[in-house]
């Protein structure tokens, strides 16, 4: 049987699992909240497109997130230290991910591999969910087994980071 809660609202949410013969688990997740609202009226979205802040009209916010758009803010922590801000972030184009939205296997291409390059991929609530070694200029990063949703990749190559907003199907 498959359960599922809508969430309307910020908070604590813990889950009791209960299997056939009594065995329980009990997980929980912290859902919480951002103001989105923009425009003079507060009628606009605030989205995260190519790394600028932009107000854009409720319908559209769907469009946007599913061409790799953020909802809120532009402004992300880095990965390893969390004291650079995207500011820092390398934007340049030379760093191509594909397909995105990913099903499996996510494509990265760089124009040059440096010594102790990596490939970092965070959720977004901070949490390191894969991290692997670059080692060729067209490498693969397996997506299996992670929830579809939104993931900050992180390439991170010599003296630059690239930062790529991912979305899982």
């Amino acid at each position: 049987m498959t359960q599922t809660i809508a969430v309307s609202a910020a908070g604590t949410y813990t889950v009791i699992i209960t299997d056939a013969k009594g065995c329980q688990t009990t997980t929980s997740i912290v859902i919480k909240t951002i103001n989105v609202q923009c425009g003079d009226s507060n009628d606009k979205v605030m989205v995260c497109h190519n790394n600028k802040e932009i107000c854009v009209s409720p319908n559209s916010v769907q469009s946007h997130l599913d061409h790799g758009d953020k909802l809120g803010s532009c402004s992300y922590l880095a990965s390893k230290d969390t004291s650079k801000v995207l500011s820092e972030v390398n934007t340049t184009e030379d760093v191509t991910v594909y397909p995105n939205p990913v099903s499996s296997l996510l494509n990265i291409k760089v124009s040059e591999v440096y010594n102790g390059a990596t490939l970092e991929l965070f959720n977004l609530l901070g949490i390191k969910v894969r991290s692997q070694n670059l080692t060729n200029s067209l490498q693969e990063m397996s997506f299996e087994g992670l929830p579809s949703g939104s993931y900050l990749l992180y390439i991170i190559n010599g003296n630059e980071t690239t930062l790529k907003n991912i979305i899982k199907k």
